[in-house]
C-alpha cells in the first residue's frame, strides 16, 4: 500500500450517482470490487482549502469519484457510522462536505484535476463532515465557503447577436450527455458541451475515439457556449478539452445560480449569467430563455436556459433536462408559449427519461425527428421505452446512439428539413 500526505478539500456534489463514468476500464476483475459498490457511488467536486487566503480569487478544482464502500466505511470520531444518514441531503445540494483523504492505489475511489488531462489517483477517504451552509464549523470557512455559495453577478439584460451569413445545426452523439453546434462557418454556438457513458474521459483525452465535434469547431473563428443547466453531463467537454475551451468567447448560464466551475481561472472571465439571449441571421432566429419553474424548484434540472431555434422556417427545440410538462406551466411566458409550437427537430428533454413521455409537442411534418441524446449508463437506462414509444405515437421519427463510444455527427441521417437551404 502506498501512502502519501493527508489532504483536506471542501466539496459539493457533482453527480449523485455514477458508475466510473470517466474511466470504465478502472473496473478490474482481479480486485474483487463489488459491482453494486462501483455503480452506486457519488461524484464530488471541490478544492483544497487549507492554504487559501483572503486574496485568492480562483481555485484548482478536483473531481472525486467515491465508491459506496468508501462512504460506508467512513465514521465519526466516536466511531458511529453516519454517512448513510446525511448523504442524501448532500446529494440534494442542501449541505456541503469537508473531505479528508490520502492516496491508496488499492482503493476503488479516485481523484483527478477537473480541468486537465492528468491521470486519476486512487484515494481512501479518512473522514467526511457534512456541514450546513448557514452554520459551517471548520477553519477557513469565511474564506473557503464563498467559493461554493456566492451567486455569480447576474446579467438580466437581453443579449442580442446579429449575423449576415446563414447558419446550420449539427447534433452530435455524445453518450449520456448533450451537445449540438449551430454555426455559419465562422461563428458557432454550442448548445451544451456534455458527454458521458460510453464516451469516457480517458478515451477522449487520449484521442482514441472519433471526434467530429472538435473537427468542426477547429474550422471556426470563435464559439459561444449555452449551458442549459449546471449538471456536468451538459458541460463536461470544456473540462476535458482545453482546445474547445480556448475557442469559447462567452459561456451563458442561467442567472441567479452559483457555479463552482466559474472559480477556475480559465472559466471565470467567460461566464455570463443571462435571462435571455437572441441570435439572428438571414435564415435563423435563436431565442434562449431562463426558466421560471411553476413550483419555484431549486433543482438544477428546473433552473435552465431553454433554447428554441427557427431555422429555414422550421422550429427546433432544445429543452435540456426541462421536461415538457414544466415548459407548458412555466411562469416565464416566453417559455410556456414554446409548448404550443410544432417542431421539426427536438432534442428530447432529460435524455428521454420517464417524465418526457408526457405532453409531447406536435411534429411539423412526417419527417420530424426527436433525438434521444442518451448513453448506456446502467443506473439511468435512458431513453425510457415509454418515452420513445410516445414520441413515435405522436408522429416523430426517433434517433438514438446509446452504445456509440465516438462523438459523431448525426446529419448524415435523413432527420429534419431545418438544414435544407445549407449545401
Amino acid at each position: 500500500m502506498k501512502e502519501d500526505k493527508i489532504f483536506r478539500v471542501i466539496c459539493i456534489v457533482d453527480k449523485g450517482v455514477y458508475s466510473l463514468d470517466y474511466n470504465e476500464d478502472w473496473r478490474p476483475q482481479d480486485n474483487n470490487y463489488n459491482r453494486e459498490d462501483i455503480i452506486n457511488g457519488v461524484s464530488f467536486i471541490g478544492f483544497e482549502f487549507d492554504d487559501l487566503d483572503e486574496n485568492d480569487k480562483y481555485v484548482n478544482l478536483l473531481s472525486f469519484e467515491i465508491a459506496n464502500s468508501t462512504l460506508d466505511n467512513v465514521k465519526y470520531q466516536n466511531r458511529f457510522p453516519y454517512v448513510r444518514r446525511f448523504i442524501q441531503k448532500f446529494i440534494d445540494g442542501k449541505s456541503f462536505a469537508i473531505l479528508t483523504a490520502r492516496y491508496d492505489e488499492d482503493s476503488p475511489s479516485y481523484v483527478y484535476p477537473s480541468y486537465g488531462i492528468d491521470e486519476p489517483k486512487r484515494i481512501v477517504v479518512e473522514s467526511i463532515s457534512f456541514q450546513s451552509f448557514r452554520k459551517p464549523k471548520f477553519n477557513n470557512s469565511k474564506i473557503a465557503l464563498p467559493f461554493i455559495t456566492d451567486n455569480i453577478v447576474s446579467n438580466k439584460n437581453v443579449i442580442c447577436h446579429k449575423y449576415e451569413d446563414d447558419f446550420r445545426i449539427i447534433p452530435y452523439s455524445v453518450g449520456q450527455g448533450m451537445c449540438s453546434l449551430l454555426h455559419n462557418g465562422k461563428i458557432g454556438y454550442l448548445l451544451d458541451a456534455g458527454a458521458g457513458k460510453p464516451v469516457l474521459r480517458k478515451d477522449y483525452i487520449n484521442s482514441i475515439i472519433t471526434n467530429d465535434l472538435i473537427n468542426d469547431i477547429s474550422k471556426l473563428d470563435e464559439i459561444y457556449l449555452i449551458i442549459s443547466h449546471l449538471d456536468s453531463d451538459h458541460f463536461r467537454l470544456i473540462r476535458w478539452d482545453s482546445n474547445i475551451l480556448g475557442k469559447i468567447k462567452e459561456i451563458y448560464i442561467p442567472f441567479g445560480l452559483s457555479w463552482l466551475d466559474s472559480k477556475e481561472k480559465s472559466i471565470n472571465k467567460k461566464v455570463r449569467p443571462i435571462k435571455e439571449l437572441i441570435v439572428k441571421s438571414k435564415n435563423m432566429a435563436l431565442n434562449c430563455y431562463r426558466t421560471e419553474h411553476p413550483l419555484a424548484s431549486v433543482k438544477k434540472n428546473d433552473n435552465e436556459l431553454i433554447t428554441c431555434i427557427e431555422l429555414n422556417g422550421e422550429n427546433i427545440l432544445y429543452p435540456g433536462d426541462y421536461v415538457y410538462s414544466s415548459i407548458g406551466k412555466d411562469n416565464n411566458n416566453n417559455v410556456s408559449m414554446l409548448s404550443k409550437n410544432d417542431y421539426e427537430f427536438i432534442c428530447a428533454p432529460h435524455h428521454g427519461d420517464k417524465e418526457s413521455q408526457y405532453l409531447i409537442p406536435s411534429p411539423s411534418s412526417d419527417s420530424s425527428v426527436v433525438y434521444f441524446s442518451a448513453g448506456n449508463h446502467i443506473r439511468w437506462n435512458h431513453p425510457n421505452p415509454e418515452s420513445v414509444s410516445e414520441h413515435k405515437s405522436k408522429g416523430f421519427n426517433t434517433i438514438t446512439f446509446n452504445n456509440s463510444r465516438d462523438i459523431k455527427r448525426i446529419t448524415s441521417y435523413p432527420t429534419y428539413k431545418a438544414n435544407k437551404a445549407i449545401k
